[in-house]
């Protein structure tokens, strides 16, 4: 016995008369093999990469997290980019103001990693 859900309808099976074909039946049009769909579009994902980068390294940033967050999106089909503010990578004095050393230094933690989610076009700077 199989369990139909309130409200089931059984899909009509249509069978079609045999045709001047050689004798061959045709098969029952639920069983016809449909034509392949087109897939559908997926969404760009936009990823906040200070934010992803922190919550990852536990409010330190980590590089990889941004990594992992894009490969996991990556792999289920979307286009992905990442923006992440230049002052995250590179610190200027301005004229006029003094900055720290440990405001100097960069901010990420895998300049190599970085460099590369550049290179593969999915991360991009934003100005600071």
């Amino acid at each position: 016995i199989l369990f139909r859900p309130p409200g089931y309808v059984e899909p009509e099976t249509k069978v079609e008369e045999p045709k001047s074909n050689g004798g061959m039946f045709k098969l029952p049009a639920n069983l016809v093999p449909e034509a392949p769909k087109q897939p559908k579009p997926k969404c760009l994902v936009v990823i906040d990469a200070p934010n992803v980068a922190r919550k990852h390294g536990n409010k330190l940033f980590s590089t990889k997290g941004i990594s992992i967050c894009a490969e996991y999106w990556q792999q289920r089909g979307h286009e992905v980019v990442a923006f992440l503010p230049e002052h995250y990578v590179s610190s200027k004095p301005t004229a006029g103001n003094t900055i720290t050393l440990d405001q100097y230094f960069p901010k990420v933690d895998d300049m190599g990693l970085i460099e590369k989610l550049e290179r593969a076009g999915i991360l991009f700077y934003t100005p600071p």
